[in-house]
């Protein structure tokens, strides 16, 4: 099989398209060719019901792949909660990156820990470096 992934994609779906519908089409034309009206007329009826029955056991096992596939779905969507929660908690601004420590912003209060940081803040109107917390 590593024949048809070494070619190009339009190549190996001519080789294997081709033939195969070829060979489907070709199939009536040479059972007609070699078996009787008669008989092909008796066989009528049954085939009816086998294709009733593939039909039914085909949309059972597609029903079953849909569940699973929707089952793992939600599973990595869940999967995916989680850790965008745990992100959001490890790398919160009031934590900053540690758990169990409280910022000046978490207290409710706007005291600012270090007084060179809150002079910076009053010359520059925004804040530009992380304070220091003693």
């Amino acid at each position: 099989m590593t024949f048809l992934t070494t070619l190009p994609l339009w190549l190996s779906a001519v080789i294997l398209i081709v033939p195969t519908t070829l060979l489907a089409m070709a199939g009536p034309v040479i059972v007609r060719r070699y078996v009787d009206v008669n008989q092909l007329r008796t066989n009528n009826e049954v085939a009816g019901f086998k294709f009733a029955t593939v039909g039914v056991l085909y949309a059972v096992l597609l029903a079953f792949a849909v569940v699973v596939v929707w089952e793992k779905f939600n599973q990595a969507e869940s999967e995916v909660a989680k850790e965008a929660g745990a992100g959001r908690n490890r790398f919160s601004p009031n934590t900053g990156g540690r758990s169990g420590a409280r910022s000046c912003h978490s207290r409710g209060d706007d005291r600012l820990p270090d007084v060179r940081y809150r002079k910076r803040l009053a010359g520059h109107g925004e804040r530009h470096a992380k304070p220091r917390y003693h």
